[in-house]
């Protein structure tokens, strides 16, 4: 099966800012959609208050992450993929095959015994989608 992408349905967009809020209700302080929010994710994931098998946490949190890139990343929205592995939200450049899981990034990181920094994360996240679309999507 190719890869079919789609605007996400009322289902999925409630989908989505189900887990933000629920990502919200795990961080202990106010979050403000500002890149200081990576912070206080970093200092929620270093308590270990969240145990590595809580999936459903850390990938709230990831659509957090993806929320805040979304927000201060020009061209990305989110989106919808289908393909041989299931569906899934996803953050895509304009409207390109360029797309990013970032609900993903967290708890691939914790479940594999990373240690990672969130800033850095986005950091780098930013530095590699800007070279793939650099050298794939230059004049989308």
């Amino acid at each position: 099966m190719s890869q079919k992408i789609s605007a996400p349905s009322e289902e999925w967009q409630n989908y989505i800012a189900q887990m933000i809020i629920y990502g919200r209700s795990l961080v202990k302080e106010e979050l403000n959609g500002s890149l200081n929010d990576l912070e206080r994710i970093q200092e929620l994931l270093t308590s270990k208050e969240i145990e590595p098998e809580d999936t459903q946490a850390l990938d709230a949190l990831g659509y957090i992450f993806g929320k805040i890139f979304v927000e201060h990343t020009s061209g990305y929205d989110w989106w919808v993929v289908e393909d041989e592995h299931g569906t899934d939200a996803c953050i895509r450049y304009k409207e390109t095959s360029l797309v990013s899981f970032p609900q993903d990034m967290i708890a691939r990181r914790i479940e594999e015994g990373q240690s990672f920094n969130m800033v850095e994360l986005y950091e780098q996240l930013k530095s590699d989608l800007n070279e793939i679309r650099e050298l794939h999507y230059k004049d989308a």
